[in-house]
């Protein structure tokens, strides 16, 4: 009896024993079986992108200021003139679109036509040989759960995308960020992730495959610009409700992993990570070479007088607002243009507006450059001390870091390089300055109708345009008071036009030629007399309209064909705008 219980004792113990040493070698094994591949930095990658110039630490030592002003000059003469030859623009596509409700089917429709546009204007500035581009890669940030859905929109778009576009599909893991334990300085960064391509013309590959070959090689070699769309899918991570605002999940935030990546697999001699123009944006607003072109040249402005005025803690980078249309296809411009700076800049003699608030900018973000990227993301601490290093880093990919505001507008748009700059203290601890420029004159050929139309980003679901209507409405009975109104499009031509036009009632252009005094401080204030409930019987119109109008107003910049939309008998509206403008010290 006791040799048999020994027997069967020794047997578990065997069978664990070999139980186990399967679970490790399957665990062990785990990378190599499954589609999933490990991305690793490359030491030389990650010590470019995150070693500091060194006079981000010549603040601890007087003793070589010269040097470092000197090597200063010698880093900002390089990113002024680095020319720039590839864009990549991440495009939050958070559908989740597996309902059979009508209203999200609806909804998915209208994100379709929304998408279509996109991919399309990207495809223009790629094709635009004025920007003299040699890749743009369109990043559509997705859940995993979207991915059969877009796969199949992607596929069946091919004549958008176009037919030598590379297509490929992705899943990414979070980052693991560690610090090296010999304490050298260096940091380590890796990731799971699996990528497989994908033929956007799987129907005709069979029968005239060669034959395509032979196309591929010719427009490859004929067209300057490659053209590239990746479906990027990332798991769902729930946000704070509180800063969401019907945003559940971090989608917004996943552009940074994108760019991380890219800027690390830079270990190439050939690959410059400072000719990138980063962009992410919405999937709802509209992008196209005209915001492209404009930002490379402010870019040139922003980066000479950043190289100026480095002493005086201030941080200057182009200024895009967001606009959207009401329903009689009336343009509001943001309502951070109400009010600002105009001023004549004395190296150029160029007439710029100048905010200090950062507008939404279209629902977007737009960097040039690596070196940008890394001056923004880092502290002054950072260059050296590899534990302050880490912990920025997990804080720019973490979504639970702490935010101010709405999550979305926080981390992909201007907002962000504005809260970045304040953080960034100098000896005098004081905090640093963003302002947000835009040119009204210069830039070539561009008049001021032009430079508008440029820096002016469609949100085109037109969401706030709704709110604008409610609050003037529940604001009081009073007839003319101050409302949260937005500026016309065309109110704000009036006003900067008075900056540029010479005549003794122009109040602006008075003050921009003082010698003493060469900005011009304004304020609109919108007064409107507006009946109640006089855009009631409009709202549930429009919202069915809404998808139609969106794809209608598309073909109609093709056929130029006119809207076929009902117009509705309003009673009028009474509106003035007043305008203050007060000359300041430079």
């Amino acid at each position: 009896m006791t040799t048999v219980f020994s027997a069967r004792n020794v047997a578990l113990v065997i069978f664990l024993a070999v139980f186990v040493e399967r679970q490790t070698t399957r665990r062990e094994g785990h990378l190599q079986s499954s589609p999933f591949v490990l991305f690793r930095t490359s030491d030389v990658a990650t010590e470019r992108f995150l070693s500091l110039s060194s006079s981000s630490s010549s603040s601890s030592s007087s003793s070589s200021s010269s040097s470092s002003s000197s090597s200063k000059a010698a880093a900002a003469a390089t990113t002024t003139t680095t020319p720039t030859e590839e864009i990549l623009a991440v495009v939050t596509v958070g559908w989740q679109i597996s309902s059979s409700n009508p209203s999200e089917q609806k909804r998915e429709r209208e994100r379709q036509t929304y998408l279509r546009r996109i991919l399309e204007n990207y495809r223009n500035v790629c094709d635009d040989t004025s920007l003299s581009f040699k890749r743009v890669t369109v990043a559509i940030a997705a859940y995993v759960d979207d991915e059969d859905v877009l796969t199949t929109f992607l596929v069946t778009s091919s004549g958008v995308v176009g037919n030598n576009t590379v297509l490929s599909v992705r899943t990414n893991g979070d980052w693991r960020i560690v610090e090296d334990k010999e304490g050298n300085g260096s940091v380590r960064m890796e990731r799971m992730e699996s990528k497989k391509e994908v033929n956007i013309n799987q129907k005709k590959k069979k029968k005239k495959k060669k034959k395509k070959k032979k196309k591929k090689k010719k427009k490859k070699s004929a067209s300057s610009c490659e053209f590239a769309v990746n479906l990027e899918l990332f798991g769902f991570r729930e946000i704070d409700t509180k800063k969401s605002y019907m945003t559940p999940g971090d989608l917004s935030i996943r552009h940074r992993d994108i760019f991380l990546r890219r800027i690390l697999a830079d270990d190439d001699e050939d690959v410059n990570g400072d000719k990138v123009l980063f962009i992410v944006q919405e999937d709802d607003v509209f992008l196209d070479e005209k915001h492209v072109s404009l930002f490379l040249e402010t870019s040139k402005i922003t980066e000479r007088m950043n190289d100026d005025r480095e002493e005086e803690e201030i941080f200057y980078h182009p200024f895009f607002f967001d606009y959207e249309k009401d329903s009689n296809d009336i343009v509001y411009a943001d309502w951070r243009v109400n009010a600002g700076v105009v001023q004549k800049l004395a190296w150029n003699n160029q007439t710029v507006f100048v905010s200090a608030k950062a507008s939404g900018g279209g629902r977007s973000l737009m960097i040039r450059g690596r070196s940008r990227l890394r001056d923004l993301l880092f502290s002054n601490k950072s260059s050296s001390n590899s534990s302050k290093t880490v912990s920025e880093l997990e804080e720019w990919l973490d979504p639970l870091a702490a935010h101010p505001g709405e999550f979305n507008l926080e981390i992909a748009t201007n907002r962000w390089i504005e809260r970045r700059v304040r953080a960034k203290r100098g000896d005098s601890s004081a905090e640093k300055k963003a302002l947000f420029l835009l040119p009204l004159s210069g830039g070539g050929n561009r008049s001021l109708e032009t430079l508008l139309e440029s820096s002016g980003i469609w949100h085109a679901s037109n969401t706030y345009v709704g709110r604008r209507k409610e609050l003037i409405v529940s604001s009081s009975a009073n007839k003319n008071q101050e409302t949260l109104e937005r500026l016309r499009l065309d109110e704000l031509r009036q006003i900067f036009h008075s900056c540029l036009t010479e005549n003794d009632e122009n109040e602006c252009f008075r003050c921009l030629q003082n010698m003493d005094a060469k900005t011009a401080e304004y304020r609109a204030r919108v007064f409107v007399d507006f009946e109640r409930g006089e855009e009631d019987d409009e709202d549930d119109e429009d919202e069915k309209r809404k998808a139609d109008r969106i794809h209608d107003d598309h073909e109609n910049e093709h056929s130029h064909r006119p809207h076929r939309r009902e117009k509705k008998t309003k009673k009028p509206t009474r509106r003035r705008v007043d305008v203050s403008f007060s000359c300041a010290a430079k």
